[in-house]
């Protein structure tokens, strides 16, 4: 551009370097043998469904319910919480468990579930243990009220189950 550019003399100094940089592109598009695109006039038609209810798997539960932990491990890796809610479907559960991250694996996959009444935790541990998830034989047991010494032989088993899940895998 020259002083004498007539496009150079109209854009302020602010918006000078825009502008170069504008007329840098605009010439390098006149440049490609690839004519200009052209918008494409297509009409697109969005169905929006309004969700439907999801019944919720567990009753109604009164605020004074008991609960008692039961612990579901060995499961597969891409078990949601609603797999779990459907494979508990017959027992009063709290819907209010957390999976682990199954991107880190270095622990064992293992969920602790508040269930109504050691009766019902008892029912589920005899119906559901060893049953099979996805070709998996699901482990779940009680969980019992541990002490220091208990917690001890708890990691032990941890890492023992562990062990035999990386070497069978």
């Amino acid at each position: 551009m020259t002083k004498s550019d007539p496009e150079a003399q109209t854009v302020e100094p602010s918006n000078h370097g825009h502008h170069i940089f504008t007329k840098a592109v605009h010439s390098l598009h006149m440049h490609r043998n690839v004519p200009p695109a052209t918008p494409l006039l297509r009409s697109i038609m969005i169905r929006i469904t309004p969700p439907t209810p999801t019944p919720s798997p567990t009753p109604p539960r009164p605020s004074n319910m008991h609960w008692d932990k039961i612990e579901l491990s060995n499961y597969p890796p891409h078990l949601t919480h609603q797999d779990v809610l459907t494979l508990f479907q017959d027992f009063t559960i709290s819907p209010e468990f957390l999976l682990p991250n199954v991107k880190n694996l270095a622990y064992p996959l293992r969920t602790f579930i508040k269930i109504a009444g050691e009766q019902e935790a008892e029912r589920a541990v005899q119906e559901l243990c060893w049953s099979k998830v996805s070709g998996r034989q699901i482990n779940v047991r009680m969980v019992e009220k541990t002490g220091y010494e208990q917690k001890e032989v708890a990691v032990a088993d941890v890492a023992d189950e562990m062990k035999i899940g990386i070497l069978s895998e």
